[in-house]
């Protein structure tokens, strides 16, 4: 709400020759306690309010004395426009009751006291509870609340068609008595306070999905709620929809296994379906017939005419290609609208079909194959799962590794460690359904001269202690499934470089073998270095870097998505609660505020050893901001440049030297900071000095944690 809602618009005009006895008795008929003088151009030249009126009449001034002398002229005054709680905020700083409202050029058009605050707020708190019940009783899903008695005092329109029960039969009863099916869950909402898995309900009239939580307000428990959502109509779609799919395979298997040409067009006259047979007669690939005209690819199928005309054919004989053809055409009906027109083209002789079985065997196991990967590509509960997140990049890049996961590219990951290189890469073969395993090499963690023989294995006698037969190396585990390289930027040149010929050839020798061992490997690599920086020192090959950087994946890190930080405490708490068998039911708000400061050099892993720490050394309930490292800052955002990260080092004494990239960071970090100051904290022009677009400057503000301030002129200014 603004000021014009609740200013006091009827206000007291007076002159500066007005007497004591003319303000008090326009005090009296407009119950009022200030009154405007104003210039003839109907600017303000000050108020005289009630109290002043009474000072002068103690000081004995008689009722004729007029009032000029008296005038205060260092007046409050708000715009018409103000929000009314920056006026409230105005009067309080201020320490006064009542202010001037102006318009423009400065036209006094009212006056605003406490009691108009006190009105307009009144008034905004009403509006607000009318537009909440009208939404919670216009709400498609069903609500009941509870109070700290047990009592249920709401209970909407949609819970009533849901329960088939009149509301005035329910409110003011007893939740566990009166709604047995959800009154237990609220009371234990409302006293075990944390948010309760949703449950499905079947109901006489419906299926529920009902999802409970405490209400709270000022920090205190004051009830419950239930969120009923009718899963009815979802289940009937979802049925509708398995229904449709099914018949959909039915159709596509049907047309695959025809053994005459079959072709379908849609009601503007389009390709929308054809069958392998048809493509063999006409030697065009799928891809050049679907979408395109009727007309113009498939002319001698004249399926256009029956779109037009509705009417069937059976039995015309057409030469295309240089084969007699016999072809039949109908239209497709759907609710007595026609949808499309359907041929069927018989061109082959008995001769071919011991070649029409062989092709059905071939096509039996092509579709058993596709149906395979359908299936595999819509099972739910994929390590991409465990990934929890509301970050858009991150979600990003779970859409990007699932789509990665259905080539055999090779992918590489980059991000800091702890960031969740490795259950990406295990995301990504699960769902590419490879058969084989995962098999993983960490090459910064084996010796360079047992590099190879990890990576390629050995022959029997290659060295002294070679075990008898030889071993086989990850290559040769891994065939069939997914090598995953995690710290390939620790990898020896030498390696380097058969690693490169092993991803070119797809075959390799043993150590100390001659024989050529062929495998099928998917490669997935991973680290925390710039492999860039790396090429320029002359530490890793750049062919290499082109071969295995054909889908990057840039991991971002914690404090880039620092609006994770309550999901993951959740998460993790839940699993350390299950390994650790303890019940802590979470961080406490000052607890997540001091966690979201901190820089988290280590991220996700960082975190869960800190509250993996919390909750071994301490028996609360819930980790408050005692239980977590001194080290964490407790006040203000972290600076960069004190924050111990990868990129930093410690000297013997304890303090921590800064490299390049971080004092170029705090160089930009005062830039930006001094260009805001002297623009006034104006976005655009400060972005304008420093020659970048808004969008930028915003990016950086984030990047650096610069909150954003607001600078205000006085009006005299």
């Amino acid at each position: 709400m603004k000021v014009s809602d609740c200013m006091t618009q009827n206000f007291i005009l007076l002159q500066p020759q007005s007497t004591i006895q003319a303000v008090l008795e326009k005090f009296l008929n407009h119950r009022l306690d200030i009154g405007c003088i104003l210039h003839p151009d109907g600017k303000l030249d000050g108020i005289i309010t009630k109290y002043t009126i009474y000072r002068m009449l103690l000081n004995r001034c008689p009722l004729d004395t007029p009032i000029a002398p008296n005038i205060i002229r260092d007046v409050i005054t708000v715009d018409i426009n103000t929000p009314l709680t920056e006026a409230r905020d105005m009067l309080i700083t201020a320490n006064v009751a009542h202010a001037v409202v102006l318009g423009e050029n400065k036209k006094v058009l009212g006056v605003m006291a406490t009691g108009d605050l006190f009105a307009g707020f009144l008034l905004e708190t009403r509006r607000l509870a009318n537009q909440l019940t009208s939404l919670i009783e216009n709400m498609e899903d069903g609500v009941i609340a509870i109070d700290n008695n047990h009592k249920i005092h709401t209970f909407n329109s949609a819970a009533e068609r849901l329960l088939q029960l009149p509301r005035h039969a329910v409110l003011g009863g007893h939740a566990a008595t009166t709604l047995p099916q959800f009154g237990v869950d609220m009371i234990n909402a409302l006293e075990n306070c944390p948010r309760h898995d949703s449950k499905k309900i079947r109901l006489p009239s419906a299926v529920v999905l009902a999802t409970y939580a405490p209400i709270v307000f000022r920090h205190q428990i004051t009830g419950s709620i239930a969120v009923l959502k009718d899963l009815t109509t979802f289940e009937k779609v979802a049925h509708e929809l398995e229904t449709t799919k099914k018949l959909e395979r039915i159709l596509q298997s049907a047309l695959e296994m025809a053994y005459d040409g079959i072709a379908i067009i849609d009601e503007q006259g389009r390709i929308s379906m054809v069958n392998d047979a048809l493509l063999e007669l006409y030697n065009l690939s799928r891809g050049e017939l679907f979408g395109a005209k009727a007309s113009e690819k498939i002319p001698e199928l004249n399926l256009e005419e029956t779109l037009l005309t509705g009417s069937e054919s059976i039995g015309d004989i057409q030469k295309i290609n240089g084969k007699k053809c016999v072809i039949t055409r109908m239209p497709i009906i759907r609710k007595e609208k026609q949808v499309g027109a359907i041929a069927k083209v018989m061109f082959r002789h008995l001769d071919h079909l011991k070649d029409l079985f062989n092709r059905l065997e071939h096509l039996e196991n092509e579709l058993t194959y596709y149906r395979g990967e359908y299936l595999r590509a819509t099972i739910q509960g994929t390590v991409l799962d465990h990934i929890i997140t509301r970050n858009p990049e991150m979600e990003r890049l779970k859409n990007q590794a699932y789509l990665a996961a259905q080539s055999f590219s090779t992918v590489l990951i980059t991000g800091e460690s702890g960031t969740g290189k490795e259950l990406f890469a295990q995301a990504i073969h699960e769902i590419s359904g490879r058969p084989g395993k995962f098999v993983k090499v960490n090459c910064a963690a084996i010796p360079g001269e047992l590099l190879e023989s990890e990576f390629f294995g050995y022959a029997e006698g290659a060295f002294t202690g070679a075990r008898k037969g030889g071993k086989p190396g990850k290559f040769e585990i891994a065939d069939g499934g997914t090598l995953f390289l995690d710290e390939i930027g620790d990898m020896p040149l030498s390696l380097q470089a058969k690693l490169l010929r092993v991803l070119q050839e797809r075959s390799f020798e043993r150590v100390g073998d001659t024989q050529t061992t062929h495998v099928n490997v998917r490669i997935l690599a991973a680290t925390n270095k710039r492999l860039e920086e790396l090429i320029l020192e002359g530490k890793f090959r750049e062919d290499l870097y082109y071969r295995i950087n054909v889908i990057h994946l840039a991991i971002p890190s914690l404090r880039e998505r620092r609006e994770d930080l309550p999901l993951l405490c959740e998460h993790l708490i839940q699993k350390l609660n299950r390994i650790l068998n303890k019940h802590v039911h979470g961080a406490t708000p000052p607890a997540l505020e001091i966690l979201s400061k901190y820089h988290w050099p280590g991220n996700v892993r960082e975190l869960e050893n800190i509250l993996e720490r919390a909750m071994n050394l301490e028996s609360s309930d819930w980790i408050e901001p005692h239980h977590l490292p001194a080290s964490l800052p407790a006040h203000g955002p972290v600076n960069r440049l004190h924050a111990k990260t990868s990129d930093s080092s410690t000297d013997s004494s304890g303090t921590v030297s800064l490299n390049k990239r971080d004092v170029l960071a705090a160089a930009e970090k005062d830039l930006i900071l001094k260009a805001l100051d002297e623009c006034g904290g104006n976005r655009s022009r400060a972005a304008a000095k420093l020659g970048m677009s808004r969008s930028t400057l915003y990016q950086k503000m984030r990047t650096y944690q610069i909150a954003e301030k607001s600078y205000f002129e006085s009006p005299s200014k």
